[in-house]
């Protein structure tokens, strides 16, 4: 089975990291040879890597998995992160080398809503400071005067499933709910009991914000100086999601100053931390990120990772993938990938072989597919570039396969297609299509799902599909040689190929131009 369909050879998995041993254990059950071997330094991390043959590598947040582990275990196809954040794991590294990483994004779902929840109930009450004035010998009833959570507004940055449980729960205390997510619109929110705000809108709303996003570029010091100044005096920041999203000097300021009225922190940008101010902070309640940290939690991403592996290996479909949006979830979306891939390889060879017009310095391919393929529209633009770059002799998975072609000169659009009309009663035509519209006009190739199989070439709709399968020959002839280069092609079909005459009118026509492509 193809790589289309989501399988990887996972004889051997490495197991980094001190994980569930129900792990190992549904690896072993299914014919996985799995490896426990923890607290690796990085040189003999990569010694075990290389010499071991490992195809999976398995971790937490312990090891390290840096460009320089990436590019010396060569035998590696996929890296699984037993539970949510892949900051230890360079994805732009993994991406180049075909590398699939997965993480386990619903196993640790409750346990990380619930201590986001508890930080903040701590700090509105002064349950740490409360606690260790008893622990010294103290019994200070009036000194820690605490804030009610009932009545006041709480912004939830980042609404998938942990956002969403934290808004759940804090609405039993009587808060409002607000929140932000650029994948969420206003009417998905608004059914899980959120009111949907642009940033700018949401920190002056807040009396307390939570953070639930990853660390990306763009979230990097999310809660700022600027930030802080605009939110409600005495808001309380709790960030239970990753380090790095706030910035921890513009928060010790806003401390001080009384801007900000606490902040419970699970997560830091240094772990662990090194600025001591900040974790001694009277108003400041701190956990060595412990989010994830229950029996459940981790019992449940030791599963969730290893049946994800499970599943790779077999064939089957998978969710997860961090740097593979491009990989088949289930059957039928391969078979339109396998279609996308042979199409952009036919289409690519016919540029190459001068059917399109002169070849410039960049190819761009676009995908046109009818609404009903609009979602798989990332899986196909892989598909398709890997077929484009297959005609450049780089055979290459689905796996960062658009910034490979992308380097290679090679741009993959897609567009949803205008419908068809068609005869009443009946079904509308689900086909793929790839064009090259900064080329000359006239070439491009059609086909459907099933076969793979073309069913149109420069316009014209074939007398029958053929199969895209084992070697393609597509010859351009103009009228008075049709019937001598049919007898020919006919006399000369073989079982292990195929072949196709195009009639080509108009300027795009090239007399007796010729193309064979050998599918992989």
């Amino acid at each position: 089975m193809s790589e289309s369909a989501v399988q990887f050879p996972l004889r051997r998995v490495l197991l980094s990291d001190d994980v569930d041993p129900r792990c190992v254990a549904i690896l072993a059950d299914a014919g996985i040879d799995a490896q426990l071997k923890v607290g690796l330094a990085p040189d003999a991390l990569i010694a075990e890597l290389t010499s071991g043959g490992y195809e999976g590598l398995v971790v937490r947040s312990a090891t390290k998995v840096n460009r320089q582990v990436l590019e010396a275990a060569t035998a590696l196809r996929v890296v699984g992160r037993a539970g949510t954040g892949v900051d230890n794991i360079d994805l732009n590294a993994a991406s180049e080398r075909g590398v699939l990483v997965l993480n386990a994004p619903g196993g640790n779902t409750v346990s990380a809503a619930e201590h986001a929840c508890t930080l903040l109930l701590g700090l509105t009450r002064r349950v740490h400071l409360a606690d260790a004035s008893m622990r010294a010998g103290r019994w200070d009833r009036k000194k820690f005067l605490g804030t009610e959570l009932h009545g006041k507004t709480l912004a939830v940055v980042g609404l998938g499933r942990i956002g969403r449980e934290v808004a759940n729960r804090m609405r039993a205390f009587g808060m409002r709910t607000i929140g932000y997510d650029p994948m969420v619109t206003p009417e998905q929110a608004k059914e899980f009991g959120v009111e949907w705000m642009e940033l700018d809108k949401l920190w002056p709303e807040a009396d307390a914000v939570t953070l639930h996003v990853p660390l990306l570029p763009h979230t990097e010091n999310l809660v700022n100086a600027r930030v802080l100044a605009s939110c409600r005096r005495g808001v309380f920041i709790i960030n239970a999601a990753r380090g790095g999203l706030v910035q921890e000097a513009d928060l010790l300021a806003a401390l001080e100053s009384g801007q900000c009225g606490g902040a419970g922190l699970d997560v830091f940008a240094v772990e662990p931390p090194q600025d001591a101010r900040l974790l001694q902070h009277e108003r400041v309640l701190t956990t060595p990120h412990l989010g994830a940290s229950t029996i459940e939690a981790q019992s449940r991403v030791a599963v969730e990772i290893a049946e994800q592996f499970v599943r790779l290996a077999r064939g089957e479909g998978v969710h997860g993938a961090v740097n593979g949006e491009g990989l088949a979830a289930n059957p039928e979306t391969a078979a339109w990938q396998l279609l996308a891939r042979r199409l952009a390889q036919l289409a690519a060879a016919g540029v190459a072989a001068g059917l399109a017009g002169p070849n410039g310095d960049r190819l761009r391919l676009r995908l046109r597919a009818p609404a009903a393929l609009a979602r798989l529209a990332r899986p196909l633009q892989a598909a398709a570039a890997a077929g484009a770059l297959a005609t450049r002799g780089e055979s290459r998975g689905l796996v960062g396969a658009v910034a490979a072609a992308n380097k290679q000169g090679i741009d993959v659009d897609f567009e949803v297609a205008e419908a068809e009309v068609v005869k009443k009663g009946a079904a509308a035509p689900t086909t793929l299509e790839i064009d090259c519209p900064d080329r000359r006009p006239g070439w491009s190739v059609g086909g459907v799902g099933s076969g793979p199989a073309l069913t149109r070439c420069c316009g014209r709709e074939l007398s029958q599909p053929l199969v895209l399968d084992g070697t393609v020959a597509l010859l351009q002839a103009g009228a008075a040689q049709l019937p001598p280069v049919q007898r020919l092609l006919a006399a000369a079909r073989s079982a292990d190929g195929s072949c196709v005459v195009c009639r080509l009118d108009g300027p795009a026509a090239v007399e007796g131009s010729q193309l064979c492509v050998t599918f992989s």
